[in-house]
């Protein structure tokens, strides 16, 4: 598909990779400059904001058996837009003790924008379930929680510094590819279950 701008927008791309095991995931986050005018220094607040919420409420929620190793921002005002890759040195290991539950085993946690319809909710795929977080189908209610949670505290702190907002992004409107994309801003955090999901797409052989 052609690239399709999203002014004042960027996706924050965040590499986890096996501690013992050759295996990667990553998660896609949208955030937004309401401000305008995307700059290196912004990006780089993004990351520093990403980085200190891993250390302090991400990796709690992750076997110790992952880590964060790499962050990439790139800016989606043109398509030619900045970038920044930052190799995450030391990594940031995840604290849980335990073995890790395979990587496309996951739980959903649903962003929604106020906005009725697919083009405005979206959600995160978590990264590092131990196998002490699920009982048979489900995630603990507790670890559940708890990742909704640690989310919602990166949403709020992004918020906090003033410069970017976490939103949705969106590329195409009832299946039709947009002119220009949206990015709305994310306005709560929540669960609609505890029944653990699947993300096919980090399936071993499927890619990262």
């Amino acid at each position: 598909m052609a690239f399709i701008t999203v002014p004042d927008c960027a996706e924050l791309v965040a590499t986890y990779r096996g501690l013992l095991l050759p295996i990667v995931a990553k998660n896609v986050i949208g955030f937004k400059k309401p401000a305008g005018g995307i700059t290196s220094a912004d990006m780089n607040t993004l990351k520093n904001l990403y980085t200190a919420w891993e250390e302090a409420e991400g990796n709690a929620e992750r076997s110790d058996n992952i880590r964060l190793t790499n962050v990439y921002i790139r800016d989606l005002t043109t398509q030619n837009g900045n970038v920044l890759d930052f190799p995450v040195n030391p990594p940031i290991n995840g604290s849980i003790a335990g073995a890790i539950l395979p990587m496309h085993t996951t739980i959903a946690v649903k962003l929604t924008t106020g906005l009725a319809g697919r083009a405005y909710r979206g959600r995160i795929y978590h990264i590092g379930l131990a196998e002490g977080d699920v009982t048979g189908d489900f995630i603990t209610n507790a670890r559940g929680n708890a990742i909704r949670d640690a989310y919602a505290a990166l949403r709020s702190q992004v918020i906090a510094n003033g410069t970017w907002q976490m939103v949705v992004i969106s590329r195409q409107l009832n299946s039709v590819p947009r002119v220009v994309g949206v990015g709305t801003p994310v306005t709560q955090l929540v669960l609609t279950d505890y029944r653990v999901d699947t993300q096919r797409r980090r399936l071993i052989g499927e890619g990262e």
